[in-house]
């Protein structure tokens, strides 16, 4: 059964790795809001949106485990992250133009998803040959409505 949602999305991104105190980098903060379905396949809980930014790109959030999560974006720009706490994974980007090879390392997931909502909590950095490029703290909130037409 597919349930209708609403999928509220905060990101703190920081030019830094989070191991280096004090180094003076910004934290950008951004916040949106997407509507989609949830449903339960036979991996675990899945969550499917558009990105609201009316470039016709879909995310599917797909919950595998209680520390395991994965973000998939289809669309101009494609993108293949696979979140493990305490493990880190190749994955792809594509920026429209070629496929970026990407080292994401997982520093915790938190994943509180069920059918009737929840949240999932994600913290890692992203490592571009060898180097940190980001850190990044990402909350999706899923909420059910019955108001939303899928």
């Amino acid at each position: 059964m597919k349930i209708p949602v609403e999928v509220r999305i905060y990101t703190e991104r920081s030019s830094i790795d989070p191991s280096v105190a004090d180094s003076g980098a910004e934290t950008e903060r951004s916040s949106a809001v997407a509507y989609g379905v949830l449903q339960r396949t036979r991996n675990g809980l899945q969550c499917r949106f558009g990105d609201g930014d009316g470039d016709g790109s879909v995310t599917t959030l797909s919950a595998l485990g209680d520390k395991l999560v994965s973000v998939n974006k289809i669309g101009d720009q494609n993108s293949l992250m696979v979140f493990e706490q305490g493990r880190s994974h190749n994955c792809v980007y594509f920026n429209g133009y070629l496929p970026m090879q990407l080292k994401v390392s997982t520093n915790s997931v938190e994943n509180g998803l069920t059918e009737q909502g929840g949240k999932i909590n994600i913290d890692y950095c992203v490592h571009i040959v060898g180097n940190v490029a980001e850190h990044t703290k990402m909350t999706f909130s899923v909420i059910p409505s019955e108001n939303i037409v899928s």
